[in-house]
């Protein structure tokens, strides 16, 4: 997969393949495109080459639906997202 914004290529390269049930967690150190490659495979943006294929299938992701209805999920760091506990006496 290869995603590049006017003569800067960002992601160049990148091959991972999945099993059914498997999660996958990315680390590593700032400024490396983690986040631009979580935006392609969840459907926000396309690749400028390569393919998503499951199943042995090639999918093309559109949108956030379109990866949801393959399976594809992404659960982002970000504590603003979690509803804090701290202020109310139950949490749902």
């Amino acid at each position: 997969m290869t995603k590049s914004f006017g003569p800067l290529t960002v992601l160049r390269g990148i091959d991972l393949n999945l099993h059914s049930g498997e999660v996958l967690g990315l680390v590593g150190t700032m400024a490396r495109a983690r986040a631009l490659w979580v935006k392609i495979l969840s459907g926000l943006f396309p690749p400028d080459d390569g393919q998503v294929s499951i199943k042995g299938r090639e999918v093309r992701l559109h949108s956030v639906q379109d990866a949801s209805s393959h399976g594809i999920e992404t659960v982002y760091q970000d504590l603003a997202l979690i509803r804090s506990c701290r202020s109310s006496r139950t949490c749902s």
